[in-house]
This record gives C-alpha cells, sequence and structure tokens, in this order.
C-alpha cells in the first residue's frame, strides 16, 4: 500500500544576527579629490556643465538643420551671361567689296541718322570700270542704230530699182545709195544718250560700208553693161544674118531653077548652096552667143540682188550680235555702277557709332572686315544671354528672370525684372556664340580652329536666349540711369526648387549607382 511522505518539520528560526550598520560616506570636496588616486578621481568628479551645454546645443541645432533640410526647399537658377542690346540688334557694317580707305566721316560715339554717310573707298577703279561699261554699251546702241539704218537703206533699195534690170533704175538704186553714204548722221535714229563722238564714229563706218557696196554694184552693173552690148551687137549680127540667108536663098533657087534648064553649072549651085549654110552656121553660132549673154546678164542681175540681199543678212546678223552684247554690257554696267555704289557705306539705322575699326584714310580693308557697329537708338531694349546645355531643358518662353547688371552691383542697385520671350532652337558653339554677342565676325585663325578649342577637349553648346525688359533704366542713388547697349549682365531664371536634403543625397544615390558596374 502506498503511504504519502509526510514533509519533515521546519528548523526553528535563527537568532537576529547583531551587525554593525555602515556609517555614512564623508563629503568629498574638491580639495579633498585632489588626494585620491587618478582613477577615483576621475570618478568622483562631476562633468563641467559648459562643455554639457555646448553639446546638447549642437545636437539642438543638427537636430533642427536636418528638419530644415527635409522641409526646407531652394530656388534652382538657370545662369545665363549675355548683353543688353536693342530689339533690332546692333547694324555690323562690313564691306562687300576689298579696298582702300577715302574719307571717315563719323567718329566713336557719334549719333548718326539713317542713310547719314559713313565712310568712302577710293573710287577710281570702280569708276574706271563703270565708264568702260557704259562706253561699251554705247557702242553696242550706236552699233545696232547704224545697223537698222544700213538694212531699212538697202531693202528700200532692194524691193525698189533694184529688181529692175533698166540702166536708168541701176542708176537709181545707186544714186539713193550714195545719197545715204553722204551724210547718215542725222538720218539715223540714235539713242538719246549716245555721245557725238560715237554718232560720228557710226556715221564714217557707215558711209564707208555703203561705199563699198556701191563700188561693188557699180562693178557688177559695168558688167552687165558690156553684156547688154554685146547683146546688141549679137542681135544686130542675128538681123543681118537673116536678111543674108534670105538673098542666099534667093540666089540658090535662082541658080536652081538655072542649073534646071541647063543654064547654069552645078559648081555655081553648090557655091551658092556653100554661102548659105554658111551664114545659117554663123546665125545660130551668133544666137548661140546671144543666149550666153542673155544668160550672162540674168546671173549678173542675181548677183546683184544677191550682193544686196547679203548685205542686208550679214548687217542683220551683226545687228543681232550687237543687241546680245548690249544686252551684256547692260547687265555688266548695272553691275559697275552698283560696285561704283558700294565705295560710300551709308548708315541702316538712327543710332551710335561704335567699334570704328579703321583709323587712317588709305588704310586697305578686305571683304567682310567689321569696319563699325551701329547700335540703334530706337526701340526696346533686350537682353541676349547664353544658357548651357545642362539648363535649356527647364527653361521656358515666359519664365521670369532676373538680370544682373554688371555694371552696377546688385548688392546695392538691386536687380532688373525681364521676362524670357525667345529660345533658339538649335545649339551653337560656345566660342561662336560669344562671337555673335560681341558683334566680332570669324577670322581665319578662329575659323579654321577646332570646336572644342584645344585637342582632347568636347565641344561646348550653348542656346542663345532672348529676355525682354521690364524697365529700360536703373535707380542709382535715386536718379533713373538708362541702360546702354552694350552693357554686359547675368540673367538668372528660376527654374525649379529643391529640398535641402537632396543636395546631400543627390551625390550618395549618383556614387550608389555607379558603383559595383563594369564598363
Amino acid at each position: 500500500m502506498n503511504q504519502r511522505a509526510v514533509p519533515p518539520p521546519a528548523p526553528p528560526p535563527a537568532p537576529p544576527s547583531r551587525q554593525p550598520v555602515p556609517a555614512p560616506a564623508p563629503i568629498v570636496t574638491g580639495r579633498d579629490r585632489e588626494f585620491l588616486p587618478a582613477a577615483i578621481e576621475i570618478l568622483e568628479t562631476p562633468a563641467p556643465p559648459l562643455p554639457v551645454v555646448m553639446m546638447l546645443t549642437i545636437c539642438l541645432f543638427f537636430a533642427a538643420a536636418l528638419a530644415w533640410s527635409f522641409f526646407g526647399r531652394l530656388d534652382v537658377h538657370a545662369v545665363a551671361p549675355g548683353k543688353i542690346d536693342t530689339a533690332g540688334r546692333a547694324k555690323v557694317i562690313q564691306p562687300l567689296d576689298p579696298g582702300k580707305i577715302a574719307a571717315l566721316h563719323v567718329e566713336n560715339g557719334q549719333h548718326v541718322r539713317a542713310g547719314d554717310l559713313l565712310l568712302e573707298f577710293d573710287p577710281a577703279e570702280a569708276t574706271a570700270e563703270e565708264n568702260a561699261q557704259r562706253d561699251a554699251l554705247d557702242a553696242d546702241l550706236a552699233e545696232i542704230a547704224r545697223r537698222r539704218f544700213a538694212i531699212a537703206t538697202v531693202r528700200a533699195v532692194l524691193d525698189g530699182p533694184a529688181k529692175s534690170g533698166e540702166a536708168s533704175a541701176r542708176e537709181a538704186a545707186i544714186a539713193e545709195l550714195a545719197r545715204a553714204a553722204a551724210d547718215p548722221a542725222p538720218r539715223i535714229v540714235w539713242d538719246a544718250e549716245l555721245p557725238e563722238a560715237i554718232r560720228l564714229r557710226e556715221a564714217a563706218v557707215l558711209t564707208a560700208d555703203i561705199d563699198h557696196l556701191i563700188g561693188t554694184l557699180q562693178s557688177l552693173d559695168k558688167q552687165m553693161a558690156q553684156k547688154e552690148a554685146t547683146r546688141r551687137r549679137l542681135e544686130m549680127r542675128i538681123a543681118y544674118q537673116d536678111k543674108l540667108i534670105q538673098t542666099l536663098t534667093d540666089l540658090l533657087g535662082v541658080r536652081q531653077m538655072s542649073f534646071d534648064l541647063k543654064v547654069g553649072t552645078k559648081i555655081n549651085l553648090y557655091d551658092a548652096r556653100g554661102e548659105l549654110e554658111k551664114s545659117q552656121s554663123a546665125r545660130a553660132s551668133d544666137e548661140g552667143e546671144l543666149i550666153e549673154t542673155e544668160a550672162a546678164l540674168t546671173e549678173l542681175a542675181s548677183e546683184k540682188i544677191k550682193t544686196l540681199a547679203q548685205f542686208v543678212a550679214d548687217n542683220g546678223n551683226k545687228q543681232a550680235e550687237a543687241e546680245r552684247k548690249a544686252d551684256g554690257a547692260k547687265q555688266a554696267q548695272l553691275k559697275a555702277g552698283a560696285r561704283l555704289a558700294r565705295t560710300r557705306l551709308y548708315s541702316p539705322v538712327d543710332g551710335v557709332a561704335q567699334q570704328i575699326a579703321v583709323t587712317t584714310v588709305g588704310q586697305v580693308v578686305t571683304t567682310g572686315q567689321q569696319l563699325l557697329v551701329v547700335a540703334p537708338t530706337e526701340g526696346a531694349l533686350q537682353v541676349e544671354a547664353l544658357v548651357a546645355n545642362l539648363d535649356i531643358g527647364f527653361v521656358k518662353p515666359g519664365q521670369a528672370a532676373a538680370i544682373k547688371v554688371d555694371a552696377f552691383p546688385f548688392t546695392r542697385f538691386g536687380v532688373l525684372h525681364g521676362k524670357v520671350m525667345r529660345i533658339a532652337s538649335e545649339a551653337v558653339e560656345e566660342q561662336e556664340a560669344k562671337r555673335g554677342l560681341a558683334n566680332a565676325p570669324a577670322t581665319a585663325n578662329t575659323a579654321g580652329a577646332s570646336p572644342a578649342g584645344q585637342a582632347g577637349q568636347s565641344p561646348s553648346f550653348v542656346f542663345p536666349i532672348t529676355v525682354e525688359l521690364e524697365q529700360q533704366s536703373i535707380d542709382v542713388d535715386g536718379a533713373k540711369v538708362a541702360l546702354t547697349p552694350g552693357m554686359t549682365v547675368t540673367v538668372e531664371i528660376k527654374t525649379d526648387s529643391r529640398r535641402v536634403i537632396d543636395y546631400l543625397l543627390s551625390p550618395l544615390a549618383k556614387v550608389a549607382s555607379e558603383a559595383l558596374k563594369e564598363r
């Protein structure tokens, strides 16, 4: 049988001990701590309050700065250097042709009006070329008038007396040509501006041409007169031969009758027949010569017509050639006149002459060289600036801009306000854009240089922008000072705002994104 175990009885309580109560620790003062061991001295010495307060203050400021960096935001600005310019931009004066300075009529800072003469080049060469082209044109026009008159005169003869083969008609044709060659100058229709010397020269040429034509016609007329005399002689001989043949025919008949009647001899009959045949042969020969003579007369008449027609055709061809030359001479004269006009440069607008590059009469300039700049005085002022390629994506038309004028420190005189009006659609190389702002054309050295400027450097590109100014002057010590084109400025355009802590975290995020990667 299982029995439950009974616990043993508890021992009697021990009597209370009589240990001594420890005495309170003695108070250690500052001087007493100096006699303690070094380690105990450090433990017993309390911390000074000033470092504690400073540490707590630093922690408090750090916490406040951290909170401000998380909630606070800073503006992001795109900074663009530029200059003040008029709405029409400064006008660069450049020569189209090389030349030598003959006169300079303006000085730096001088106000000019539109159309005022700025400078002159030596016009000697351009004037000589213009005179030569004008003389060539006058000569061509005079030749055209001369040949037109010659054609009209000879054509009148060709359509009139020349068609007739009569001697009187031939004489009339030559007389008409002689009258035309005698004094043709008054009858020729000249251009109103042709000089008298050229008219007389061309009239003399016309007289010589017609005299040569008259000589040719007279030679042909003499040949025709000889042929006509030959024809008349042959006609007379043929008429005589006809009578002689008739007589010989009658004689032959008589002798034939005598021979038939046994009165005459056969020899007489044959003699009469021989004489008749000889006369008939002579007549046939003369008739052939007459036909040849008439053919020669016809050929001479045709040759005369041909000579006149050839004269008309030659003059017509040369007239057409002279007209083509005159057309070319007109264009050449216009070109020479334009070159002569380009020897005088005028101001295109009202403005102020600046950056005059020529100072000496006789100085030689080249094509496209910048001689001076005329800054317009009319029109509103604006700012031409260059925005970096990194900032252009955040700049938009219509954004507000703050303009700091370098001539007036913004810490004393404040800033100007404006608005972005235009943004270039294409980037420009930075050095080229700066030359454009300075109104300086590219020289041979800069034009041949690489866009990077130096080997091994990547080219830098910028975007030109235009900022409209809200005011045309700046307040300087209570007075309004007008802004002047050419003043350099710095344009600040607010593009965004960022938390302060982003400036601290962005480098870390960039490092983290680029870490543990192999290119």
